[in-house]
């Protein structure tokens, strides 16, 4: 059983137990619990009070924002399926004017090359790296990777394909490059402070 699945197994239960002793008498349906909404991935922006995170709602996974003063969420990507594709590696620019995430494959899967497919869709899923402006917009494939860290400049987004390290432009405006050739195996692409 995958870890993932027991945690959010526990989980269920230990809601359960808990609304029984918290509330006797009122009865839930399993169905009620299963569907419980949740946050994950809670990121922030390093230069401005920006902040985002991936909001799961029985099953469908979108970003959300919010900005300081108030900080009033906002739903920023518009899924509308439970499709079994996970966001993750969420991210804000320096800046605070992209979020970049990756949508697909399940990060805690023990087939990390079968992407899920709940609904044995003929189109197969990819694990997409992708860019949105802050202010709202449709998302933008960058590259079919995973990883992504975003240059202090907010100008680009490294990550990690096959062995090698390469570059994207964050807006998506230009194919990625790869930054260097060597020997083995490179991986976990970090920027200098000044990029």
């Amino acid at each position: 059983m995958p870890r993932k699945l027991f945690k959010r197994i526990v989980l269920m239960f230990a809601v359960a137990f808990l609304l029984t002793i918290y509330a006797p008498g009122q009865d839930f349906s399993l169905e009620q619990i299963k569907g419980y909404p949740f946050p994950t991935e809670l990121t922030s922006s390093a230069n401005t009070p920006r902040i985002a995170w991936v909001f799961n709602e029985r099953g469908v996974r979108n970003v959300w924002v919010a900005e300081a003063p108030q900080y009033t969420p906002r739903k920023l990507t518009n899924y509308m399926a439970d499709d079994g594709q996970e966001l993750v590696g969420l991210n804000i620019s320096p800046d605070g004017k992209t979020v970049v995430f990756v949508r697909g494959g399940e990060a805690d899967g023990n087939w990390p090359d079968v992407p899920p497919n709940p609904a044995s869709s003929p189109i197969t899923q990819k694990m997409q790296m992708m860019s949105i402006p802050f202010a709202g917009g449709e998302p933008k494939v960058l590259a079919d990777a995973d990883g992504p860290v975003i240059s202090p400049r907010s100008d680009l987004v490294a990550y990690e394909k096959e062995g090698g390290v390469y570059t994207v432009p964050i807006d998506g405006s230009a194919a990625a490059k790869k930054m260097f050739s060597s020997r083995g195996t490179n991986s976990s692409p970090e920027w200098s402070p000044d990029g």
